[in-house]
């Protein structure tokens, strides 16, 4: 397990309410990603300092936080305009059905949030997880219940998602190239915990072969999707930046 960059900014993974289909319009003013949770990076205390460093690499985009916590917020999506201590929010973890409020049932398997167990759904899917605790994160294959456990003594979070690289070794995929889509993944790199995007929509085996070619050494599937990939962050001098349009179904995000 690394320790994270202890610096006066907090990075927070999201959980949100997600759907397989487009929701209804109407209710629920929550979160979503299409199945997946989402990404919640915070701040340094002074806006001098840098919140995310995005970094172009080919055809992807590597953003690296500079933080001192990692959490799983569940039930309401930060806002960009006063949650000023947040650097960067972005899907995690699969939901399940298209509800109208948030539940922690409705999460593909158990998760931690803010230092709570929850219990959620059983997801094939869901062959590895991440967890963070006393300042350090660790990448899970398999099993991983004794960690969220950890991760539940020590106040600290954790959810499960596919694994898709392992300890530098691809993982068998889970999902087909098709359609193509714009992809998301939270990685360590170099040593470094960071989230890792495509620039343009390919095939997932095309997504997978380059977070290869880049050499992360762990990568944890992020669910995107027209709506639910919306996301932000903020630069070195605080300018928040959306990355994807808000689509009228975003507001189911919650996880």
């Amino acid at each position: 397990m690394r320790k994270l960059n202890l610096l006066s900014m907090c990075f927070v993974l999201m959980v949100m309410l997600s759907c397989n289909h487009k929701p209804k319009a109407s209710v629920i003013e929550v979160n979503a990603d299409s199945l997946s949770e989402t990404i919640k990076i915070a701040a340094p205390s002074s806006n001098t300092r840098t919140f995310v460093n995005r970094k172009d690499s080919g055809e992807l985009i590597v953003f690296t936080p500079i933080y001192n916590t990692v959490d799983l917020v569940c039930g309401k999506r930060p806002s960009k305009d006063t949650d000023m201590s947040v650097s960067y929010c972005a899907e995690a973890a699969f939901t399940g059905e298209c509800l109208d409020s948030f539940a922690h049932r409705n999460v593909a398997g158990n998760h931690v949030s803010s230092g709570i167990f929850y219990r959620g759904y059983v997801a094939k899917t869901n062959t590895g997880a991440f967890v963070w605790y006393q300042g350090k994160w660790k990448f899970l294959y398999d099993s991983y219940a004794s960690e969220l456990r950890k991760a539940e003594k020590h106040r600290g979070m954790g959810f499960g998602q596919n694994m898709i690289i392992y300890n530098g070794r691809v993982m068998p995929r889970f999902r087909k190239d098709k359609p193509l889509n714009i992809y998301r993944a939270l990685c360590e790199l170099d040593g470094k915990l960071c989230i890792v995007e495509a620039k343009q929509a390919l095939a997932y085996s095309e997504f997978v072969e380059k977070l290869a070619n880049l050499k992360v050494k762990y990568a944890l599937y992020l669910d995107m999707g027209s709506g639910w990939n919306y996301s932000w962050y903020r630069d070195s001098v605080g300018t928040v930046h959306e990355i994807h349009p808000i689509k009228p179904w975003s507001k189911y995000q919650t996880n």
